[in-house]
């Protein structure tokens, strides 16, 4: 899994940067401007791939990232450079790289919605039936589990929501089971302002499907005597059926220092061992040293047609923007949590990125690593636009501040703030990545 988490950092980091870079590139021809070098990966420079007109295409040895070298850069003498570029111009070629980012995160997450979020496989109940409801009147039930809308198997709670909302006013049929006895219920759904009571006037209650497994041990625990492995799943505790979490929780509760005999799937084969919970255990283990986790049964996936896409991911797209550029606001109101707003270096992003392609192999859909690399792509634009030093946004100021001005700032002067901005981000990158280090943001 390490490897896969590699190559698929490198190559989604190494796209939303070259596509970044692609922008200023684009931009630039557009504008006139002469680029010197476009550069796949981070020098020192490993080949030449080609020239067209007049850049000179690399290939270079550190495999994250690009960059563009335009011509005078911060040389108004140069012509055909950034620098003597008209103003309108320089601000569009430092832009566009913000701007292809926004395109790609677009893009991206209309490609995640058309290929569908894998939900898992759940039993859909009715929660709480309304008085006086449409659900009260045609018999629906606490504890009803539904099987089936108008002869469609419901396996996930958007099901049940899309087809009741596709029929307002229309009789639908549903099939519960109460009992162990299937119900045949008849209704017709009306429009209402609370989408929880899914248009009959029942809210309904999802329990995902899942088998118990065994995620960590501590190799000092009773687990690790008793011969419990990761990635054992868990059967029954003292021959009670281990279906939840909760379950076996309850059980190692109520048999504090006694044994417990489990039942345990492991390569396909049923083992029974046997568990002592502690009466007493360090913080943070419990009494048997484990870390339960949830495998889903299956998954079912909640797609969307192309326009609903589209408009779901403008909608994604402008709520990341208003939300992070929120966050100084919310940390002075106390709304939001100093380490809730942490900073993250390439180091925390890595960490964040393993995790979510763990999570793409376990559900066998890439909808977790598109919705990441989407919002990867919309934060760098973000990033790149801030009006600091070396940034995008900070060349971006100045060009406002000449306009302003109605006269350059000194080349050298601006070359030195561009310096040291770049020096300040050097230094504080070194303290995020020391950081992510020794306070992962996601612990392993």
């Amino acid at each position: 899994m390490s490897v896969l988490s590699i190559l698929s950092f490198i190559v989604v980091f190494g796209i939303l940067i070259i596509v970044h870079e692609l922008g200023h590139y684009v931009a630039a021809l557009w504008a006139g401007v002469h680029v010197k070098e476009f550069g796949i990966g981070i020098p020192p420079k490993m080949m030449t791939l080609g020239h067209w007109r007049g850049t000179e295409f690399t290939l270079n040895w550190l495999p994250i990232g690009g960059f563009v070298r335009p011509a005078g850069e911060d040389d108004f003498s140069v012509e055909g450079g950034l620098a003597a570029a008209p103003k309108r111009h320089r601000i569009i070629v430092l832009a566009a790289g913000s701007f292809m980012n926004l395109v790609l995160a677009l893009v991206l997450f209309i490609a995640m919605y058309l290929i569908g979020e894998p939900i898992p496989v759940s039993t859909i109940s009715i929660n709480e039936v309304a008085a006086g409801s449409i659900a009260e009147e045609a018999g629906l039930q606490h504890g009803d589990v539904i099987s089936a809308v108008n002869g469609e198997k419901i396996d996930a709670s958007f099901k049940l929501e899309s087809i009741l909302e596709s029929n307002i006013g229309q009789p639908v049929d549903i099939i519960v089971g109460r009992e162990g006895q299937p119900v045949d219920i008849n209704l017709t759904p009306i429009a209402s302002s609370d989408a929880a009571s899914n248009y009959i006037g029942a809210t309904t209650l999802t329990s995902p499907l899942y088998d118990v497994m065994i995620r960590f041990i501590e190799s000092d625990g009773p687990a690790a005597e008793a011969g419990l492995q990761v990635d054992d799943m868990l059967l029954s505790a003292n021959g009670a059926p281990i279906s939840t979490i909760q379950d076996m929780i309850d059980v190692t509760q109520a048999n504090l220092g006694e044994p417990i005999e489990l039942n345990v799937m492991r390569l396909g084969q049923i083992q029974t061992l046997t568990v002592t919970p502690r009466t007493e255990w360090p913080e943070g283990q419990g009494p048997t040293g484990i870390v339960l986790g949830r495998n889903y049964v299956d998954f079912v996936k909640s797609n969307l047609p192309f326009g609903a896409a589209v408009t779901q991911s403008f909608n994604d797209v402008g709520f990341q923007i208003r939300e992070t550029l929120m966050i100084p606001v919310r940390l002075i109101r106390d709304q939001l949590q100093p380490e809730e707003a942490r900073l993250v270096s390439i180091k925390g992003i890595y960490d964040i990125n393993r995790v979510v392609v763990e999570d793409s192999v376990a559900v066998g859909s890439i909808f977790p690593m598109l919705q990441l690399a989407g919002f990867i792509s919309v934060a760098l634009a973000i990033a790149n636009l801030l009006p600091l030093p070396a940034l995008d946004g900070g060349r971006i100021l100045f060009v406002i501040v000449e306009a302003i001005r109605g006269k350059r700032v000194p080349a050298e002067r601006e070359g030195f703030v561009h310096a040291m901005g770049m020096a300040m981000l050097l230094v504080l990158m070194v303290v995020l990545v020391v950081n992510d280090i020794v306070n992962p943001i996601i612990p392993r």
